[in-house]
C-alpha cells in the first residue's frame, strides 16, 4: 500500500531497488540472472580471449569435458583453492565460466 504510513520502509526498499517482490522461484532466478533450465542463452563467444597465465589453465582443463570441480581444477592447475577461487570468480564476471552447483564450473 503505497499511501499507508506502516508501509513507508518497505516502499522504501523497493524504490531504492534493495528489495524485490519474489512470487515463484522463476521470479528468484531471473532475479539471480541465473539460467533457467528449459532456456539457452545464445551468445557469440569472444575470439580472443585474454586470459592470464592462471586463467589459460583453468580454462584448457575446463575445455576438457563439460563441468569440473573446484578439486579437481585446484589439481589440474596447482593453484591452492583461495588463489583457484580469486581465478574463478574474476572469470565468472569476464563471463568465460559459469558457476554451477556443488562447487563445479563450466565454460560458458
Amino acid at each position: 500500500r503505497t499511501n499507508d504510513p506502516s508501509s513507508e520502509g518497505c516502499n522504501s526498499l523497493i524504490k531504492n531497488n534493495k528489495a524485490h517482490l519474489i512470487t515463484n522461484g522463476n521470479d528468484l532466478l531471473k532475479l539471480m540472472n541465473w539460467d533457467e533450465p528449459n532456456q539457452t542463452k545464445q551468445r557469440q563467444p569472444k575470439l580472443f580471449l585474454e586470459l592470464t597465465p592462471q586463467e589459460e589453465m583453468i580454462y584448457d582443463a575446463l575445455k576438457t569435458s563439460q563441468v569440473q570441480s573446484v578439486e579437481f581444477l585446484s589439481n589440474k592447475t596447482n593453484l591452492d583453492i583461495g588463489e583457484l577461487a580469486s581465478v574463478l570468480l574474476a572469470m565468472e564476471f569476464k563471463n568465460i565460466i559459469q558457476a554451477i552447483p556443488g562447487k563445479n564450473y563450466k565454460l560458458v
